[in-house]
């Protein structure tokens, strides 16, 4: 932090931003994660065979992963379908960490 600040205060040149200033003052050794899309389903989403399918989905893609469990994240009504299905449809989908947006979650508080 204070190198970075030093750099700025003596006009330094050349001298990236935060985020690019610690890429290269840093080494991470941590391997690159890989973010990719599930393919849209073009239905409703508070659809319980639609919200099942999601999270076949999150265990198929938790399996190519090697990810024993995995999170997925819905809305508040598309949660409480979620979690209803995975309460009757034990032990299939207990490895699902099911949690809502943080929008939802933020607005249980207000």
């Amino acid at each position: 932090d204070l190198l970075y600040l030093l750099s700025h205060v003596f006009h330094v040149p050349n001298t990236p931003m935060w985020t690019g200033f610690n890429c290269k003052i840093i080494e991470d050794i941590n391997p690159k994660q890989k973010v990719s899309y599930l393919t849209p389903i073009n239905h409703s989403p508070t659809n319980i065979a639609v919200v099942k399918h999601t999270m076949e989905q999150a265990q198929k893609v938790g399996e190519e992963c090697n990810q024993r469990y995995v999170q997925v994240t819905y809305d508040l009504a598309i949660a409480k379908i979620a979690y209803k299905i995975q309460s009757t449809s034990k032990p299939q989908f207990n490895n699902l960490f099911i949690h809502l947006g943080s929008f939802h979650l933020m607005m249980a508080f207000f």
